[in-house]
């Protein structure tokens, strides 16, 4: 599972994203606050200065003054002062040149901002009298470089959160991904019909051990149940197999002493019970199966030597109801499986061929191939075929199409061929053959 499909990722992803906007807006909101005490204080310092200004201007004269602006020119850095009459002419100071309308930009409330190669001026001109007009300002680098540091500094300190923000969120992920595939990995005997299985808890107490206890006592329940109901069909499977089996019995002994005209419905009563015990045979193989009772034995097998068994077994069976059984097949090297539930899947195969695929001259091919990892054992026969959205379907219990319900079968044999594809930890693949239907066991070689 990829971690951005994490909920714990995504979620972090976006307190983060969510914690990252709030921060932003308050460091905008402190950087415009912080930008505005700078220009304040700056502007009281002009303020003050216009004011000495002033006062030394009405006290003591011009050239006071004058003398005055040179010292404070000369003494405060980044401080700038320009007298000069109302015509422009330079009186004194440290900005010999008044400054030009293209240098210069219009702010609020009578200041200005001038620049020149060596300074960036936030200024405003002051009149003390009608001939004589003072500028006061201030160089603004100091100032800017200050703001753009710490514009650099709330930027770094965002990308720090965002990044700390996602690595938690990474962590926290990958700690819950862990978790989930512990999970899953004990969920695997579950999977395969071992409901005996339970799911690791841990000591930690915290919501994923809360979970995993509450699927345990889920999963003791489950099993619980599944074993009454399966108690329950083996005893019904089982005490109804020993009354059919001595009703066979006895039906048979009456068919070696009955007339003619008895034998044939005696014989149609046998056929019955022996399909009835079928039945039942295939149920009981099919929950033991699908329960995990049933235990698969591995060993070595020669595929190809199993499907020319049953080939020349069904062969002549086959040619009974005018139908070709071919066997096409290629050699296998490699597999292990149980050779027993083998021969019952093809079987079955072959039965269900025999059953609802009979057409006079047709062919039903029995096929062997393999792949890198895996063997394949198809049927195809040259009957009428399933609709592709039955399928699934089939492979279910008693699960019949409404046109071959008036025939034999009982809706067991595909289930059951499914069954034993698990069990070997494979899969039972329907396609069409065109005409007709083709089975595939798919089976890993090895578990």
């Amino acid at each position: 599972m990829s971690l951005w499909r994490a909920t714990s990722f995504r979620a972090a992803t976006a307190y983060t994203a969510a914690l990252a906007l709030a921060v932003a807006v308050v460091l905008g909101l402190l950087y415009q606050r912080l930008e505005q005490r700078l220009l304040a204080m700056q502007d009281g310092t002009i303020w003050r200065e216009a004011a000495n200004f002033s006062r030394v201007y009405e006290q003591e004269g011009a050239q006071k003054l004058a003398a005055l602006v040179s010292i404070k020119s000369d003494l405060n850095q980044g401080f700038v002062v320009r007298l000069s009459t109302s015509l422009g002419v330079y009186l004194a100071g440290n900005l010999p040149d008044f400054p030009s309308p293209e240098t210069t930009e219009r702010a609020q409330d009578g200041w200005f901002y001038v620049t020149t190669p060596d300074a960036q001026i936030r200024a405003r001109v002051l009149r003390l009298d009608t001939d004589l007009v003072v500028l006061l300002g201030q160089d603004m680098r100091d100032t800017q470089e200050f703001l753009d540091t710490m514009v650099r500094f709330f930027a770094l300190a965002l990308l720090g959160l965002t990044i700390f923000g996602l690595a938690g969120g990474a962590l926290l992920a990958r700690r819950n991904l862990a978790r989930v595939a512990a999970i899953n990995q004990d969920l695997q005997p579950l999977m395969r019909g071992q409901f005996s299985s339970r799911l690791s808890v841990d000591a930690s107490g915290d919501e994923w051990a809360l979970m995993t206890s509450h699927i345990n006592t889920m999963l003791g329940r489950i099993e619980s149940l599944m074993a009454e109901s399966k108690q329950v069909s083996d005893n019904l499977a089982h005490d109804l197999r020993a009354p059919l089996t001595r009703l066979k019995a006895r039906l048979e002994a009456l068919l070696e002493q009955s007339e003619d005209a008895a034998r044939d419905q005696l014989a149609d009563a046998l056929e019955d019970v022996d399909g009835l015990l079928h039945s039942f045979t295939a149920l009981l193989a099919l929950s033991r199966l699908e329960s995990g009772a049933a235990t698969l034995t591995r060993q070595p097998l020669d595929v190809a030597d199993l499907l020319t068994n049953l080939h020349d077994l069904f062969e002549a069976v086959f040619a009974d109801k005018q139908m070709r059984l071919e066997l096409d097949i290629a050699a296998v090297t490699g597999f292990q499986g149980d050779e027993p539930l083998l021969v019952q899947a093809v079987a079955n195969l072959l039965e269900n061929a025999l059953t609802h695929a009979s057409v006079p001259d047709s062919q039903v091919t029995l096929a062997l191939r393999q792949t890198d990892t895996d063997i394949l054992i198809s049927l195809t026969d040259g009957g009428a075929g399933i609709p592709a959205e039955k399928y699934a379907e089939v492979q279910k219990r008693f699960v019949r199409l409404e046109e071959s319900r008036s025939g034999d079968g009982t809706g067991l044999g595909l289930s059951l061929v499914a069954a034993i594809c698990r069990q070997h930890g494979g899969a039972l693949e329907l396609s069409a053959a065109r005409p007709g239907l083709k089975a595939t066991l798919r089976l890993p070689k090895r578990a």
